[in-house]
């Protein structure tokens, strides 16, 4: 440990030198010592103690650096953080702190010993690096790159619960001759506007990105055959509401689109991209401010009598006593033992294989049986949980349920007053459906908790928009879309997503659920990150056999 007390003349000219500060941190009086040039960046007399050097330590970063000093004090391996600290001007610069702790004759942290440094060029360099990896620098939208992965995961969470969603790319008219006219500067002037009207007419959970010199591309989720023509309707006339000031004056505009409709016309990112600009191809040869959407016919994967005859066979099977659960293990990170299951419905007949839900749950919604379908799910899960006292479940619902009142009177009949069956039921509801009508999502989550139950949301990461509502929003736990954790042991971008939501999940007490773990390697990642639940085929597949006869469910929350 260094000996601050006697002075060092060669020690100190280095770290000026260098710009370092020293600290010695006593821990076991909590007192700190520091060396070097520390007055800008700490002060000359403010922290003089650990808890007042973690009280100016950024609020978003305090948890992460307890984390990693609770690391540090158990396996002893050197202490490396990056974080952010007020400086006595009240501005904030990243440090990098590296350290080491000195544990006493009882193997107790006694003092720690440490260097800061500054950092914030660095990490405004590598922010900057990001944002132009990630987003266009005129527009400020997000770039092609990075709306194509948008497209993909929308376009996963479409195919696998049948949801519908649209995508639109907008292309400024007469762009060429505008350029040729004036310039290309111009040309920028008038695609910053139209960016801009872009983003007021839409809706916040919807996705835009610059995908060229004159072109946008739109991702619109939970969007029906309808909503796909009235959005289109509704950017061309608020584009070219009115002429756009430029440095060469005021000049009038209109956009031409193109559009698909998913999963019906398109069932891949590439794919929706190409007949998108196909089709807005053929708008601007008919003129320009026109729309030509492909896919909002009848669609092509399921004939109209098919859905009715998969629609019939569902309630029959409902009626019937043949829809039964699937049941997934959801497990604690640290120990490995499940910790509840999450439902997932299957058609049964005795001389079939089991259908999935993914087969006629999108047929359900689209034939108006959603809410059925839900109530249904809520009589098996309570039936469970009435005869098995250990068991703990996940039940999902449609986004139309969660503006369905009589779904809620139902759960509270069935659940109130009934602490010991609420407290093991967890309700997952996806992102995508709660940003879309955010503030029915935000009582319908308020009155499920109300009744004692936990409420999960799903998918999140898919409308990318969550983040600036995840500290607003009530929920219990935040499950990672399987599209941010499947090869997240090799990618990067999905390394920083995950590591961004689990330091707000942490914040705001929210625990985490990564599912679609299907590798060992992405597991040893997630479990390294500190996520609270893993679910996917390398914890175990959906079964139909009844977890208890081979399990004992742990409580996710004992209190």
């Amino acid at each position: 440990m260094i000996d601050l007390t006697g002075g060092s003349e060669t020690l100190l000219g280095a770290l000026m030198a260098a710009g370092d500060t020293v600290y010695v941190w006593d821990i076991e009086s909590d007192r700190m010592t520091f060396m070097g040039d520390s007055g800008p960046l700490v002060g000359r007399s403010r922290i003089v103690d650990g808890a007042a050097y973690q009280a100016h330590v950024n609020a978003e970063d305090q948890a992460r650096r307890l984390e990693t000093l609770a690391r540090h004090f158990s396996t002893g391996d050197r202490f490396d953080c990056e974080y952010r600290l007020r400086q006595p001007d009240g501005a904030f610069c990243w440090v990098h702190d590296r350290g080491q702790v000195e544990n006493g004759a009882e193997g107790k942290p006694r003092s720690m010993t440490g260097t800061l440094r500054v950092v914030t060029e660095r990490k405004s360099a590598e922010e900057g690096q990001r944002e132009r990896a990630s987003y266009d620098t005129l527009t400020g939208h997000y770039n092609q790159s990075r709306l194509r992965d948008a497209l993909e995961n929308t376009l996963s969470y479409a195919r696998r619960y049948g949801a519908e969603g649209g995508y639109l790319v907008v292309g400024l008219d007469g762009a060429a001759d505008i350029a040729a006219t004036y310039s290309d500067a111009v040309v920028d002037q008038l695609v910053l506007t139209v960016g801009q009207r872009l983003e007021a007419c839409l809706r916040t959970a919807d996705m835009i990105g610059r995908l060229d010199t004159h072109c946008f591309g739109v991702v619109l989720s939970h969007c029906p055959q309808a909503g796909l023509a009235a959005a289109a309707a509704k950017i061309i006339a608020a584009v070219s509401s009115e002429p756009v000031p430029t440095s060469a004056g005021a000049i009038p505009v209109s956009v031409s689109i193109g559009g698909i409709l998913f999963p019906i016309a398109a069932t891949t990112a590439a794919g929706a991209m190409v007949s998108a600009e196909t089709a807005l191809e053929d708008a601007m040869r008919s003129g320009g401010g026109a729309a030509v959407l492909c896919g909002t016919g009848p669609g092509p994967t399921i004939p109209d009598t098919t859905q009715e005859d998969i629609g019939e066979a569902l309630l029959n099977a409902m009626n019937d006593g043949r829809v039964a659960f699937a049941y997934q293990p959801v497990v604690h990170g640290n120990s490995r033992e499940v910790a509840y299951y999450e439902t997932l419905l299957r058609i049964v007949d005795d001389d079939k294989d089991p259908v999935p839900a993914s087969l006629f749950v999108p047929v359900a919604e689209k034939l108006g049986h959603s809410q059925r379908v839900d109530r249904h799910v809520l009589d098996l899960a309570m039936v469970e949980l009435e005869t098995h006292e250990s068991l703990h479940l996940a039940i999902n619902i449609s986004g139309f349920t969660v503006t369905d009142r009589s779904w809620l009177r139902r759960l509270s009949g069935l659940v109130g007053g009934r602490p010991e069956i609420a407290r093991r039921l967890i309700v997952e509801i996806t992102e995508t459906a709660a940003l879309y009508d955010f503030e029915d999502s935000l009582r319908f989550v308020s009155a499920v908790r109300a009744l004692g139950c936990r409420v999960s949301l799903d998918d999140f990461g898919v409308g990318f928009t969550g983040f600036r509502h995840l500290q607003t929003f009530p929920v219990d736990t935040v499950k990672i879309d399987g599209s941010f954790v499947r090869g997240v042991a090799q990618n990067e971008a999905n390394q920083e997503f995950i590591d961004t939501l689990l330091g707000m999940a942490r914040s705001f007490g929210m625990e985490t659920v990564a599912e679609c773990v299907e590798t060992q390697a992405d597991m040893d990642f997630l479990l390294g990150r500190g996520v609270t639940y893993l679910q996917g085929w390398e914890l175990g597949a959906p079964a139909l056999a009844h977890p208890a006869l081979a399990h004992s469910a742990l409580p996710v929350n004992a209190g």
